[in-house]
């Protein structure tokens, strides 16, 4: 589920511990199963992701195959966008004429 999602990210990002600790820990937190996730990362089906991910990747940032890059991408209707402050962003998404609070009380100088 999208709860699951974000439970399991939230935890990984706020956590200190190695990768696998990590993720075990964080499995458990979102009620997922280690044992699922631990057979699927280390079989055919993990490395097919990974490869397609990667694949994907490069596919759609050829220039960034090698070297460093900001992470993450940031698009918005498509365009991706360059200036990453709170204002540019939230300007931006309000100009694709979202409905959201955020938008309503945003103050154009």
């Amino acid at each position: 589920s999208i709860d699951q999602r974000v439970t399991f990210m939230t935890c990984w990002d706020d956590s200190k511990a190695s990768a696998e600790v990590k993720a075990q820990r964080c499995a458990a937190e979102a009620k997922l199963s280690w044992d699922t996730i631990s057979s699927c990362v280390g079989g055919g089906q993990g490395v097919a992701l990974a490869e397609a991910a990667a694949e994907s990747f490069v596919n759609r940032f050829p220039s960034h195959k090698t070297g460093i890059f900001a992470v993450p991408h940031i698009f918005i209707n498509g365009a991706e966008q360059t200036s990453r402050t709170f204002e540019r962003l939230l300007s931006n998404l309000c100009a694709t004429g979202i409905r959201a609070g955020a938008c309503s009380k945003m103050l154009v100088i």
